[in-house]
């Protein structure tokens, strides 16, 4: 498996509870297609960083809404979430028929996400399977 970023605040039983309620949260919010309502889960000046491979295929955006926003626009048809363990830690792939496309992991601050990262170069998810 490729090494994918983790982070939160702490290192209890706790906060990874926490860590798993909000990816959870996280992927009921992805599921509700992209009329969904926009979760509380999110902090209001939450970070969505996207690690496409080159320049142009990476992007970044601040704020609940833009982050939001960009997580959706991964959910193509096709495209379904799942939670999966990202180096011991609770995160997310999105997956399209048997390939995964992305991979994203989030830092938690008390109870709520406040940076998302997402990794979907092809080159680095060639590892990667269900």
């Amino acid at each position: 498996m490729r090494r994918v970023r983790f982070r939160h605040r702490g290192d209890s039983p706790h906060a990874i509870d926490s860590a798993s309620a909000a990816v959870d949260r996280l992927v009921a919010v992805l599921s509700s297609g992209p009329s969904g309502a926009t979760d509380d889960i999110v902090e209001d000046d939450a970070t969505l960083i996207v690690d496409g491979g080159h320049p142009e295929r990476s992007t970044s955006a601040s704020g609940r809404t833009a982050a939001l926003t960009g997580l959706r626009a991964l959910m193509t048809p096709g495209v379904l979430p799942a939670v999966v363990s990202v180096n011991g830690a609770p995160g997310i792939v999105l997956v399209h028929g048997d390939s995964v496309v992305a991979v994203i992991t989030v830092e938690i601050h008390d109870t709520a996400i406040s940076s998302i990262w997402v990794v979907s170069a092809p080159e680095k998810l060639d590892r990667w399977q269900l």
